[in-house]
């Protein structure tokens, strides 16, 4: 009888693992996959992190609160180095395992407009938080970014040239890919308008994984030679944009220089980490370069202040914008998705992926915004974020605000004379948006005494 029992007991043993495994195999998945793709690896790796790091900071609150609607959030890492062709191999890698029910990348306009008709193909919505060549979203209906893009900003940064600045030569610098040609045709054409031509323009060739050292090389020693003391626009990539720098400061020459937004990053900063100058005295290449960035902390939101401190505790660093903006990235799709009456499982993903991108597509005012860390996350009819553009210097290896920041004239009828203050340039038109200067002053406090500290209620008195 013993006998008879033991085997029906090892009977069971053996079937509880058995029917455990069957279970997970045929069992639904009800997590939800979000694929996050951009440059994991390589020269510009450091932007990769940031956008991970950004992700994962607001994608692990929300699993500690448990998920949305009771559902896991889970984050599926690709690496695109920041490469055009192998962002297409992993967008298609994407479609392969067909599990992500959104993507969050990528980070080079050239990588986003190789992948993006893949996404589009597949009927997958992406997000990407800092691909801002035009290309991108136009003719895409699946393709979306929370940032302004170059049109605006190339735009943007010829009136702050001419109207700011007051800047009367210019020369360009540029390579052959997608966002620093697109600049810097929008710089020119822009400046051109208004009576002013560059001086000098210069194309570099990296488009085929040419090194292009030789020719920035030469492209300083034209400076020196020409004995140019004007503007300089810089419309590269962070890495050869600093190499120019390098040589630049190395040649003893002193022009201003103006660059767009991939500039304000850690890519660019840790391009000059190694460099002996640099170590012994920090922000000696990067010091008074002037960029735009679609956030700078100092002259940020409440909501960018406690992003800025959780990111800190989190990872132990400083963040940059593009932390900022993927961190927005993932909250507007989980809103989205939290808002939407998904289904759920592999079944259903073709459908709910068509409701995330229609979600999104009803985004189209600030009424309806989700407000983020980085402003109020709406979509105009290209799909494109309408945000303001700052402008900043580095100082000691961070971008601090410029003295001179141009800001949205939310109310028309507050301003008694346009054509007056547009005349006298206290208003500024840039692509129908009326934008007015403000000044930005530096203050601070001088702590005299603390008394009466308090730890059970963190109190004091402080005199200052």
């Amino acid at each position: 009888m013993l006998y008879k029992y033991r085997k029906q007991i090892i009977s069971i043993l053996v079937a509880i693992p058995l029917l455990w495994g069957i279970y997970f195999l045929v069992k639904p998945d009800t997590d939800i996959h979000i694929a996050v793709v951009g440059p994991m690896s390589g020269k510009d790796a450091a932007n990769g992190k940031s956008y991970l790091e950004g992700v994962k900071l607001y994608v692990n609150a929300v699993n500690e609160k448990g998920g949305v609607d009771g559902r896991n959030i889970v984050i599926d890492v690709y690496d695109d180095e920041n490469d055009k062709d192998k962002a297409k191999l992993k967008a298609e890698e994407i479609v392969k395992k067909n599990i992500a029910i959104a993507v969050i990348g990528h980070n080079s306009s050239s990588c986003s407009i190789a992948a993006g008709p893949v996404y589009q193909a597949q009927g997958i919505p992406a997000i990407s938080p800092a691909s801002t060549n035009p290309k991108v979203t136009l003719g895409n209906e699946w393709y979306f970014r929370n940032i302004f893009n170059d049109n605006a900003q190339g735009r943007f940064l010829a009136n702050y040239t001419k109207k700011v600045l007051k800047e009367t030569t210019y020369a360009i610098l540029h390579d052959d890919k997608d966002y620093g040609s697109n600049l810097a045709k929008v710089f020119e054409d822009t400046l051109a308008l208004q009576g002013t031509l560059p001086r000098y323009k210069w194309k570099i060739k990296t488009n085929n994984g040419e090194n292009p050292e030789q020719e920035i090389i030469a492209v300083v020693e034209d400076l020196k030679k020409n004995g140019y003391t004007g503007l300089i626009f810089l419309a590269t990539s962070p890495k050869d944009g600093a190499k120019f720098i390098e040589k630049f400061k190395d040649a003893g020459l002193s022009n201003l220089i103006l660059a767009p937004d991939s500039f304000a990053s850690n890519a660019f900063k840790e391009s000059f980490s190694k460099l002996k100058k640099e170590i012994q005295s920090p922000g000696y290449y990067t010091n008074e370069v002037m960029v735009t960035s679609p956030l700078i902390f100092d002259n940020a939101n409440e909501k960018a202040q406690n992003f800025k401190d959780k990111y800190k505790v989190a990872y132990k660093a400083e963040p940059d914008w593009r932390a900022a903006y993927a961190f927005d990235s993932a909250l507007v799709l989980l809103d989205v998705i939290h808002k939407t009456e998904l289904k759920g499982g592999k079944a259903h993903l073709t459908e709910d992926r068509i409701k995330i991108k229609e979600a999104l597509s009803l985004l189209t005012n600030i009424d309806e915004a989700v407000e983020g860390v980085t402003g109020y996350n709406y979509y105009d009819e290209n799909r494109d974020s309408p945000k303001p553009i700052s402008i900043g210097s580095y100082k000691n290896n961070d971008v601090i605000s410029s003295l001179i920041q141009l800001q949205a004239v939310k109310n028309l009828k507050e301003i008694t004379n346009i054509e007056n203050s547009l005349k006298e340039e206290k208003i500024i038109k840039i692509d129908n948006n009326y934008l007015y200067r403000t000044n930005v002053v530096y203050t601070g406090i001088e702590i005299n005494e603390i008394t009466k500290l308090d730890t059970s209620t963190l109190t004091y008195m402080m005199d200052f």
